[in-house]
């Protein structure tokens, strides 16, 4: 078949054979052009010397220039150097033989030979067409070895250098222009050798060409250079001016609708985003490049055009990361063989490159969702790579999806690790359990297993803190007074090795006076505290364990003026906000506890729930978001404002009084600046995380860095606390009138819970001691309120507000025998909180049966009088620093 070939069919079978770098089959037709009469006769060394030039760099371990490899191409270049001097009267030729001759005197190091070989084709000044694509190609490579030469001999950045880039660049454009129309078989003409190159140019017929063709090391080098070194020029010459990045564009808007040069794409499309994201300004949003890609795609203009033309530079580095991103994923090795090992993490590690730069961009603009999104196409290659397992982890994290992030964890920590980062992942598993899943025996076994396998201190103690976290929280579960009391005393044992490991860590410090005021052992919460304080004074959860202390103390005075010195550092604390409020009201400040309740609310006001349905839209206007909370609160001016029924329960992570929480989930310190502890007394806790240290790796969103619905559950939660303290406020100082909007106010917010059930009864049962003169009336708000009461005790049996108020109302009945009953089980699940201690021996003094037991709880209330703060040790926030990990 090939001996038959002759004249234009067996010219047309060659330059199709070396357009599609096919040397196979250029050297199987070498017999045909060898012949008498094949037209070709003339190219027979040059073909030769091409094939195998060509198959021996295909061969080259490293594609780089070295003197050894003379030997190599020593074939090729007799055969270059033969055509040369046979073919003078072949201007077409002579053209090519030195062109190659040249590639080959590069690849050997003869840099000075290889810039003379190519002065001496006469390429710069001909003027004749290309005769083939091969030509064209053959240009555009000598322009880039050209400039690749004189960087070797002048240094990197030469300008004359980066003039034959752009020649060279100008050049490959046109070639992969030419290229993708004849892969289409459309018929164009090849632009002249010393004229403008225009893509427009028209070459003859050729047969259709594979869409495979590869770009190769020279033309690629070429427009990878040219943009590269001209942005590094401009900036040495110390202005900045958009043309290399321009050149960025247009070889992306050039390449980006043509099948070849993919990978040469993803390259360039990181590089143009990371040069804009980190280094370069706002560059003008007309791009001469652009606008004449638009040109071109006419037939996309209209309505409906479908191209994208990004509008600022935000949106041209996402639509470029975007585009890397699915070229590099495009060529992902999929394939487990063998063979294919070393491309398969080298495509891999390609892709991760470019994640890179996506995480950090989409993380600073809290696209966790997209984010999320990305990686989670990005798990059909991930396999058993522990880096997108764990990425992927972090940004469910972030986005709120724990339970899922769990599970993408596990399956991370599951992959056999061979790196020292294997201590942190579980470190950041511990977290996940402790702060959002309230899974602590999961915890803490990964907490053990992060401290086996630590290699320095930092991170050995930080896993043994978080192993104590979690033995606490664990303890704080347990039923009866004694084992919480032993699960603490072990928690207390690790957190002291970690401050003997490290005496300077203020967060096990902190962490272990926290553990410390909860069993008491007020001097040793104290001194660790203070110590705490003095290696970090940033910490608003220590200054609120502190003010705690001092109210233990029975020092309110001291206790308000350190509140109110940290809100000038910490003003947004909410923690601090509602221990103020607390202060404030033991103190009767009802006016500026008033100030503070508003301020709560306004500070509320601002915060919008994330999944507020349509349905609920135009009612959730008539709440109290869209009130003025400051005007609520004047004297007697309490107005009625309706809220919508959400219908919103969540139950509590942390605990109230009773140091007894139930299993559940809540807003963590990491999920946001507040922190929220939610907790079941029925009274307005704070679990507010400082504005420092509040949040961990994975950063969040907004206020909250959740969009879970139990991010909204505590964000109506929160709230309805306000309302609910507003309400025993004005109980307290006895102003009921006021103290009916707040409890409706609260209900709304929560209707059908145990709280709403319980604010009910309260207000029930205050009514009744007002109406006690009118036997009736008194009798029915009793019954009301016991029924309110038991419904809420019924749906929520730690909620220990529930039954404090219970046993109010069966003194006030004489019931002394269930008021007994009622404060016994108080005491018995929580033996130090002073005010059951009180209320049992009044009820036993009261009903006179047994004066000496009546005694004996008086005298331990007095005792424990010095120990009790006025809020839960348990309400303090658990803070984790973005650090901790």
């Amino acid at each position: 078949m090939t001996s038959k070939l002759r004249g234009s069919r067996l010219e047309a079978e060659v330059d199709r054979a070396r357009t599609e770098s096919n040397w196979r089959r250029v050297t199987d037709l070498l017999s045909a052009v060898k012949s008498k009469h094949s037209g070709m006769d003339a190219m027979v060394e040059v073909l030769e010397a091409e094939a195998l030039l060509e198959q021996e760099i295909e061969r080259l371990d490293v594609f780089a220039p070295r003197a050894e490899n003379s030997s190599s191409f020593s074939q090729s270049s007799s055969l270059l150097k033969e055509a040369i001097l046979q073919r003078k009267n072949h201007p077409g030729v002579q053209l090519e033989a030195h062109l190659l001759l040249a590639k080959v005197l590069y690849l050997c190091s003869n840099y000075e030979d290889a810039i003379k070989t190519i002065e001496k084709s006469g390429m710069d000044s001909a003027i004749t067409q290309f005769r083939t694509l091969r030509a064209l190609r053959l240009v555009a490579e000598a322009y880039s070895i050209k400039g690749l030469s004189i960087e070797a001999l002048d240094g990197t950045g030469s300008k004359k250098a980066i003039t034959c880039f752009e020649q060279a660049a100008e050049l490959v454009i046109s070639y992969v222009g030419e290229l993708e129309k004849s892969i289409f078989a459309v018929p164009t003409p090849l632009p002249s050798k010393g004229t403008p190159v225009s893509t427009t140019s028209t070459i003859p017929t050729l047969p259709t060409i594979k869409a495979t063709e590869k770009m190769g090391e020279f033309l690629e080098c070429s427009l990878e250079r040219v943009a590269n070194l001209r942005l590094k020029q401009l900036a040495i010459d110390g202005f900045f001016t958009e043309q290399g990045v321009e050149w960025y564009r247009r070889i992306i808007s050039n390449l980006g609708d043509k099948s070849i040069g993919e990978k040469l794409q993803q390259r360039l499309s990181i590089q143009l985003a990371e040069l804009l994201y980190r280094a370069i300004p706002d560059p003008s949003l007309h791009s001469e490049a652009v606008t004449q890609k638009s040109k071109s795609l006419g037939f996309y203009t209209g309505s409906q055009k479908g191209y994208y033309s990004p509008a600022s530079k935000m949106e041209e580095i996402i639509l470029l990361l975007l585009i890397s991103e699915v070229l590099a994923t495009r060529e992902v090795v999929l394939s487990r063989t063998e063979e294919l090992t070393i491309s398969r993490h080298e495509s891999l590690r390609n892709a991760k490159s470019v994640y890179n730069l996506i995480t950090l961009l989409l993380s600073s603009l809290h696209q966790y969702q997209l984010l999320s999104n990305i990686y989670e196409r990005a798990m059909k290659f991930a396999n058993q790579d522990n880096y997108l397992w764990y990425q992927f982890g972090l940004c469910l994290i972030c986005r709120g999806r724990w339970l899922r992030a769990s599970r993408v964890l596990k399956e991370c920590l599951d992959i056999e690790h061979k790196d020292e980062e294997v201590a942190s992942e579980y470190l950041m598993a511990s977290l996940l359990h402790i702060e959002h899943l309230g899974q602590f025996e999961q915890a803490v076994a990964y907490a053990d297993r992060a401290a086996l396998l630590a290699e320095n201190k930092y991170l050995r103690v930080r896993a043994n803190v978080l192993r104590s976290i979690g033995l606490s929280q664990m303890a704080l579960c347990e039923a009866t007074f004694e084992a919480r009391r032993d699960g603490l005393q072990k928690s207390i044992d690790v957190l002291e090795k970690c401050i003997e490991a490290d005496p300077h860590d203020y967060l096990a410090l902190y962490y272990c006076a926290l553990q410390h005021a909860i069993v008491r052992d007020l001097d040793s919460a104290k001194d660790r505290c203070l110590r705490s304080l003095e290696a970090n004074a940033e910490q608003p959860s220590a200054l609120m364990l502190l003010a705690l202390l001092f109210t233990c103390e029975g020092d309110l005075k001291s206790a308000l003026e350190l509140v109110l010195t940290a809100l000038k550092d910490f003003p947004e604390n909410y923690g601090l906000l509602v221990l103020r409020l607390h202060l404030e009201k033991r103190f009767g400040r009802v006016e500026e506890a008033l100030d503070t309740a508003a301020h709560l609310l306004q500070f509320w006001k601002k915060k919008e729930p994330f999944y507020v349905t349509t349905e609920y839209e135009e009612k959730s206007q008539q709440t109290v978001h869209g009130a003025d909370a400051a005007s609520l609160f004047r004297e007697g001016s309490i107005a009625r404002t309706g809220t919508v029924s959400l219908g919103r329960e969540t139950t509590p992570l942390f605990t109230g009084p009773l140091g007894i929480p139930t299993p559940s989930l809540a807003i963590s310190s990491q999920s946001s600046q507040l922190g929220l502890d939610m907790s079941d007394s029925g009274v307005l806790t704070a679990g507010a995380a400082s504005d420092y240290g509040a949040q961990s790796t994975a950063d969040s969103s907004d206020a909250f860095g959740t969009n879970s619905a139990f991010a909204n559950r505590a964000y109506f939660r929160a709230q309805a606390n306000i309302w609910t303290t507003l309400a025993e406020l004005f109980l307290d100082e006895g102003r009921l009138n006021d103290v009916t909007p707040c409890v409706e106010q609260a209900i709304a917010l929560f209707p059908n819970s145990h709280q709403a059930l319980y604010l009910k009864g309260t207000l029930c049962l205050a009514r009744a001691e007002r109406a006690q003169a009118d036997s009736q009336i008194h009798s029915k708000l009793l019954g009301d309120a016991k029924v309110f009461l038991l419904s809420a005790i019924a749906m929520s049996p730690s909620h220990t507000e529930s039954l404090v108020q219970l046993a109010k109302l069966y003194r006030l009945e004489r019931n002394y025998g269930m008021a007994e009953q009622v404060y016994r089980e108080l005491v018995r699940l929580d033996p130090l909180w002073c005010d059951w201690w009180q209320a049992l021996g009044e009820v036993l003094f009261a009903s006179g049966n047994d004066m000496e037991k009546a005694a004996e709880a008086l005298a331990m209330a007095a005792s424990l009088d010095r120990s009790t703060p006025i809020l839960s040790f348990t309400c303090i926030p658990l803070v984790f620093p973005s650090h901790f990990t």
